[in-house]
């Protein structure tokens, strides 16, 4: 039994913070093949984890469940190797040391083709069938979407069954303890396997359907919202869209889905939507957010103060899961980026949800970073330790002429339940913060430093301000960006030939710097294409003269993804690669 876990701290602090958490620890679990995690509950001392085993390569296991600590430690493990295939996709807590155990039993090439939901203990046994087994007496695929509990007796679940080849039931099941239920079909076209529900009201299960459906079997894929009733709309664009997770917001009366939608003809960004409650046509905003390949929403939370939480996954290769990373991010109530947080390693990582905890986030899904060979089952656990959280991470100084200076702001905040004092920042060369003695910052307290940066000499610098104090981690490093220009002959800095430097910085989230080096007088025109060659816009056109020369790139009304910036100066040109990630 492999399992790999980080040092963990116990927390205190409000999750109320406009800062992102902190990776806290990670553990692995390896049973000999691949592994994945699919769900989590919170216990009173750790946390439940299910989902399922397989031999390396196989297309259908046996489901498991694992029970962590607070610290990340393995306390138990439970195989559960029945004699046909299953998976536990959904765990649910009922009350004090119960639970409801999701159950898709499989088929051979892992087809999920009957559901059943079992009651567990909290030591991982499996008492007996809560409810009777849901599908088709033939293996027609049948998935199951999401569990809730909204009384003492009664709880819903949601699950897609194809009925059709190629098109899909999307049901909604109210059932009580000794097994009745009452059946809601809603058939909206081919609906995929990712159906799940949102309830709204616990007393007449009112409950929000989301997934994705396509008109026909070959047509793209949109996101699908429906209200009993049969109130339904669908969202998308060109290429393929769809709902993973939504959350209902009930102080602003909206439903915030978060999925997948495709960019530039076959990349996906992370979707972000939120629609007027019960009014599904209604669109508030939507907003999307990714990199170089295939990123997506996995889940979704009101935040504890404003805006939304999601967890998906960030993929910052251009080949699908070469190598991707779990992904944490808030939004605010318009959808506009707060933070961001990554976390994996150098292979995939992979994300399949997250809960919320009183001190952070456990993600959970799957893991080739610790695994070798396949996929180990994963959980992060992403949480506000006591300790001084430095925002931003990094400063971004932009080109500056060599003997002038620029000033950023650095804010040092107190995370924790300790008063804490910041005892020196260290200096380099170009950089140094405005900070001569020892400071105290009071508990959720701010303590705000100017850094000042002075180039020396023309070129990207890059460098460290590290900063001490008597926070749990010790020294905490400051990242800072910047460039040195040179404009005229009498400093000495007139170029002596024709160059177009790498944007600055790049990867850029919206804006970037060009710098160029003219050693002769010429009409320019710097020009900006993306992958397809397509013109997106000019940045400079007409007659410069000699010396270095910038121009900023204002990139907020276009899409992720990588494009080209094209420079001629009479008879010379060059081209720079870009990366805008949003």
């Amino acid at each position: 039994m492999l399992f790999i876990v980080a040092i963990f701290v116990s927390v205190s602090a409000c999750l109320a913070q406009p800062f992102p958490p902190d990776s806290v620890w990670t553990f692995a679990f390896d049973d000999g093949g691949d592994e994945y995690f699919y769900d989590a509950v919170e216990v009173e001392d750790g946390y439940l984890l299910c989902g399922e085993a397989r031999e390396w390569n196989a297309l259908a296991g046996h489901g498991i469940i694992v029970k962590l600590d607070r610290s990340g430690h393995l306390l138990w493990e439970r195989p559960y190797p029945h004699t046909h295939p299953e998976r536990f996709p959904e765990i649910l807590k009922r009350a004090d040391n119960d639970y409801l155990l999701g159950c898709e039993l499989l088929s051979s090439n892992g087809e999920s083709h009957r559901l059943r939901v079992y009651e567990l203990d909290d030591w991982g046994n499996v008492n007996v069938t809560f409810w009777h087994e849901l599908g088709q007496m033939d293996p027609y695929p049948v998935r199951m979407g999401t569990m809730n509990m909204p009384g003492t007796i009664n709880f819903t679940t949601s699950y897609s069954l194809e009925l059709f080849e190629g098109e899909r039931m999307c049901v909604l099941e109210i059932s009580d303890s000794v097994g009745n239920s009452q059946l809601r079909y809603f058939n909206t076209g081919g609906l995929n396997d990712n159906a799940g529900h949102v309830l709204l009201d616990s007393a007449t299960f009112e409950s929000v359907l989301f997934g994705t459906t396509r008109a026909n079997i070959t047509s793209d894929t949109d996101g699908l919202l429906v209200y009993q009733g049969d109130v339904h709309a669908a969202h998308g664009d060109v290429g393929d869209d769809g709902y993973l997770a939504a959350a209902y917001d009930a102080v602003r009366g909206r439903v915030v889905a978060t999925g997948f939608t495709t960019t530039n003809g076959s990349a996906r960004d992370l979707w972000i939507q939120s629609t007027v409650l019960r009014n599904p046509d209604s669109v508030n905003w939507s907003h999307h957010f990714g990199g170089l390949s295939n990123e997506s929403g996995a889940a979704i939370l009101n935040a504890d103060d404003d805006g939304y939480i999601i967890a998906g996954n960030f993929s910052s290769e251009d080949i699908e899961f070469e190598q991707s990373d779990f992904w944490l991010l808030k939004v605010d109530e318009d959808g506009d980026s707060v933070w961001s947080v990554l976390a994996g390693r150098d292979e995939a990582d992979r994300c399949e949800g997250m809960i919320q905890t009183e001190n952070g986030f456990l993600l959970f899904g799957a893991s080739q970073s610790f695994a070798v060979p396949g996929w180990d089952g994963c959980a992060m656990y992403l949480g506000y330790v006591p300790d001084l959280a430095v925002s931003p991470a990094s400063l971004n100084f932009g080109p500056v002429q060599v003997g002038d200076s620029a000033v950023r702001t650095v804010n040092l905040v107190n995370t924790g339940s300790n008063v804490l004092t910041v005892s020196s920042f260290t200096a380099t060369d170009v950089y140094h913060a405005r900070f001569s003695e020892p400071a105290t910052v009071e508990i959720g307290d701010t303590l705000r430093v100017e850094v000042v940066f002075a180039p020396q000499s023309g070129g990207s610098i890059v460098d460290t301000l590290r900063i001490q104090s008597d926070a749990i981690t010790g020294e905490k490093i400051l990242r800072c960006l910047g460039a040195g220009t040179g404009v005229s002959a009498e400093d000495g800095t007139v170029p002596r030939e024709f160059a177009l430097h790498p944007p600055y910085p790049n990867p850029f989230n919206a804006t970037t710097t060009m710098r160029y080096d003219l050693a002769r007088e010429s009409d320019v025109r710097l020009e900006l294409f993306d992958v397809s060659g397509r013109l997106t816009r000019v940045l400079v056109a007409g007659t410069q003269s000699v010396g270095s020369h910038t121009a900023t790139l204002d990139l907020h009304d276009v899409s992720s993804g990588i494009y080209f910036a094209a420079l001629r100066a009479g008879s010379d040109h060059a081209v720079q690669k870009l990366l805008l990630v949003k």
